[in-house]
C-alpha cells in the first residue's frame, strides 16, 4: 500500500510538471507598445487576432499605451528591449544586435532615424530585415542625415556648427529654432558635414476625439520652442490662455504672455498659485499637443509685465525634471490625461 501511494504520489507529481511545462512553452511573449501601434497592427505582426491579445493581456477597450508591455499568445516573439544611451544611433543599435536600421524602424513605426536619449525601443532578431526593404546594409542613414545630439555646458551654435561641420543657420532651420539660445540637455539634429538643414518630419500622432496628440518629447520641443508662443487649453475647465516658452532642456518653462492670461491661468487654479500638475492641450503650429502644467510661478523670468514672478513647468511625454533629470510619474500621469487616456 505505501509503494502504491508513493507511486500515485510521483505520478501525480509528473502529470504537474509536465503541465507546467506546457503552459510554459505555449506561453505569452512580451511586446512593449511604441508610438503608432494598434492592437489590430500588432495581432497581423504576430499572426493572433485582436480578441486573443485583449483575453491575453485582461484588456476591456481596444485602447493601448506607449510604453505597455502586451503579451503575445501562442508563440515566441524574439526581439529585444533596447533603452536609447546618449550617443546612440539606429546604426550603431542595429549593428550591436545583427539587424538592420530598416527592421528596427520597421518594428517601431518610426518615420525619420531621429531618436533620443531615454527613448525605449524593440529591436527585432538578429538576421531580421523590414519588409520590401531596399536598404544598403553598408550605409548609416542617420549620419548621412544629421546626428542626434544633447546639448551640453558651454556649447553655443557656432560652435557646434564647427565642430561638425556645418552652419548656425542650417541648425537653426534644421531645429525650427526661434534663437540661438541653448538649454542644458536640449536634443538637436545637427547637419553633418553639410551647409543644408536636415529635412525633419515630425511625426504625427492619432488623436482621441478633442483630446491632443501623444507627442514626445524631443518632436513636442521642436514644434513648441524657445520664443515659439503657444495657446494652453486646461482639459477640466476648458479655459485657455496663451504663454511664451522661454527655455528649459528637459522641459518647457513658460510665462504667460500677458496679464490678461496670467489672470486666466489663476482662475484655472481656483485663484492661488500651486505645485498641482493639470492635464492641458498645447495649441502650437496648427498641432495640439498632450501635456501637464504646474502653476506655481518660480526662478527667473523674461516678461516683466505679465503679474507673474517667474515661470512655470510644461511637460510631455516622457520629458524630465531639471533638477532629478527624471520622468515625473505625476506629469506623466496628466499627460495621459490630456490625450484621452
Amino acid at each position: 500500500m505505501k509503494e502504491e501511494f508513493i507511486i500515485k504520489r510521483l505520478a501525480a507529481l509528473l502529470i504537474i510538471l509536465i503541465l507546467i511545462m506546457v503552459s510554459i512553452s505555449a506561453g505569452a511573449a512580451s511586446y512593449r507598445v511604441v508610438p503608432g501601434d494598434t492592437l489590430w497592427n500588432i495581432s497581423q505582426r504576430y499572426n493572433v487576432t485582436v480578441d486573443q491579445l485583449k483575453n491575453a493581456n485582461n484588456l476591456t477597450s481596444n485602447l493601448i499605451l506607449v510604453g505597455q508591455a502586451l503579451n503575445i499568445p501562442g508563440g515566441t516573439v524574439n526581439l529585444s528591449i533596447h533603452r536609447v544611451q546618449p550617443g546612440d544611433t539606429l546604426w550603431k543599435i542595429s549593428q550591436r544586435y545583427g539587424t538592420s536600421v530598416p527592421a528596427v524602424m520597421s518594428l517601431n513605426n518610426l518615420t525619420s532615424t531621429m531618436i533620443y536619449p531615454g527613448q525605449v525601443l524593440n529591436i527585432p532578431s538578429a538576421g531580421s530585415q523590414a519588409p520590401s526593404s531596399n536598404q544598403n546594409s553598408g550605409s548609416n542613414t542617420l549620419t548621412r542625415q544629421g546626428v542626434v545630439y544633447t546639448v551640453r555646458g558651454g556649447d553655443t551654435l557656432s560652435r557646434l556648427a564647427s565642430r561638425f561641420n556645418t552652419t548656425v543657420q542650417a541648425i537653426m532651420q534644421t531645429n525650427r529654432l526661434n534663437s540661438q539660445l541653448l538649454m542644458v540637455g536640449q536634443i538637436l539634429v545637427i547637419p553633418q558635414n553639410s551647409r543644408s538643414p536636415v529635412d525633419m518630419q515630425i511625426p504625427s500622432r492619432q488623436r482621441i476625439g478633442s483630446f491632443g496628440e501623444y507627442l514626445e518629447w524631443p518632436y513636442a520641443s521642436m514644434l513648441f520652442n524657445v520664443g515659439a508662443v503657444a495657446t494652453i487649453t486646461d482639459v477640466a475647465t476648458g479655459l485657455s490662455f496663451r504663454v511664451k516658452r522661454l527655455g528649459g532642456g528637459n522641459h518647457a518653462d513658460a510665462e504667460p504672455l500677458t496679464s490678461q492670461d496670467t489672470a486666466i491661468m489663476r482662475r484655472i487654479y481656483g485663484g492661488s498659485w500651486s505645485w498641482r500638475q493639470r492635464a492641458i492641450i498645447v495649441n502650437v503650429g496648427g498641432r495640439q499637443i498632450a501635456a501637464s502644467m504646474n502653476g506655481m510661478p518660480h526662478s527667473i523670468q523674461t516678461i516683466f509685465n505679465n503679474n507673474f514672478n517667474g515661470h512655470f513647468c510644461i511637460h510631455f511625454l516622457n520629458s524630465r525634471t531639471h533638477n532629478t533629470n527624471s520622468v515625473c510619474p505625476n506629469h506623466q500621469a496628466m499627460v495621459r490625461r490630456a490625450a484621452g487616456m
